[in-house]
C-alpha cells in the first residue's frame, strides 16, 4: 500500500509538472488571454486530428496524399503528438478553472466506479 500512494504522489506531480509547462507555454504564447470557448474550438479541432490519425492507423491509409508513405512508428509518433495537443488544450482550460488534472482524475474515477464497479 504504501508503494501503491508514492507511485500516485509520483504520477500527481508528473500530472502537475505537464499541467504547470502546458499552461506557462500557453500564457507566454497569449492563449490565456483568450477565453473558454476559444479553448474548446481548438480542443474540438485537436480531438478531430486524434480522429484522424486513429482512422490512419486501422485503415492502413499511411499518409495524407496517395504518394507519401508513412512507417507504423511514423504513424505511432504522429498519433501522439496529436494527443499532446488534447492534453495541452486540457491542461490549459483545467487550469483556466483552477482545475488540476490529478483532481479531474479523481473525480472522474469515483464516478465511472460508482457507475460500474471497479
Amino acid at each position: 500500500e504504501i508503494k501503491i500512494e508514492m507511485e500516485r504522489k509520483i504520477m500527481n506531480m508528473k500530472l502537475k509538472t505537464m499541467q504547470d509547462w502546458f499552461t506557462e507555454f500557453a500564457r507566454n504564447k497569449g492563449w490565456m488571454d483568450k477565453g473558454g470557448t476559444e479553448d474548446i474550438n481548438f480542443l474540438c479541432e485537436e480531438a478531430g486530428e486524434v480522429a484522424r490519425e486513429v482512422r490512419r492507423h486501422e485503415s492502413g491509409r499511411h499518409a495524407h496524399a496517395e504518394n507519401e508513405i508513412m512507417t507504423k512508428e511514423e504513424m505511432r509518433v504522429k498519433l501522439a503528438e496529436e494527443i499532446g495537443d488534447v492534453l495541452q488544450v486540457l491542461s490549459v482550460i483545467a487550469s483556466r478553472y483552477d482545475i488540476t488534472l490529478e483532481e479531474a482524475f479523481e473525480i472522474h474515477k469515483e464516478k465511472v466506479v460508482k457507475a460500474y464497479g471497479k
